[in-house]
């Protein structure tokens, strides 16, 4: 942790992270996605209980979780589509159904 950078600043920031996320996913997605990130602790309602550890770390942590969520999404809505055009080979969005998408 940076020494000029106080604990309550990383928690102000994530709150802020997670304050933008709810205007596009549900508390719930939220709370779900990041139950098993390492060193970040949220309550039932996704308020920031807790960072432990690096805080950078989990920042970035965060980040990947919801980038690959939203690859998955992306994914999930284009298969049905793109199943009907079986001429067009996009290998990262051709898993079948029930199956992840290799990428993600």
């Amino acid at each position: 942790m940076n020494q000029s950078t106080q604990p309550n600043e990383y928690k102000n920031l994530i709150s802020d992270m997670l304050r933008e996320l709810r205007q596009v996913l549900d508390e719930h997605v939220l709370v779900k996605t990041l139950a098993d990130l390492q060193g970040l602790k949220l309550s039932q309602n996704g308020e920031v209980l807790a960072i432990e550890g690096d805080p950078q770390a989990v920042i970035q942590g965060m980040v990947d979780k919801f980038v690959g969520l939203s690859n998955m999404v992306v994914v999930k809505t284009l298969q049905p589509l793109l199943r009907q055009c079986p001429w067009i080979k996009l290998p990262n969005v051709e898993a079948r159904e029930g199956q992840s998408p290799s990428h993600v």
